[in-house]
């Protein structure tokens, strides 16, 4: 199950505009797809998205 913080994590993208959307998912996956493989990783920048993409 993706992690509620990766929502969180979009809207703070969204709000604050000090990073780029694409800036976060790229190190996102980078650094946690050695962790937590492709599937689970994909899963949290979907919710990343999601956050972003909310209201």
């Amino acid at each position: 199950n993706p992690n509620p913080n990766s929502v969180l994590v979009g809207k703070l993208v969204q709000v604050t505009g000090v990073v780029s959307l694409d800036g976060v998912t790229d190190i996102f996956r980078e650094y946690f797809t050695p962790k937590l493989g492709k599937e689970l990783t994909e899963k949290n920048i979907a919710a990343i998205h999601a956050g972003h993409d909310a209201l």
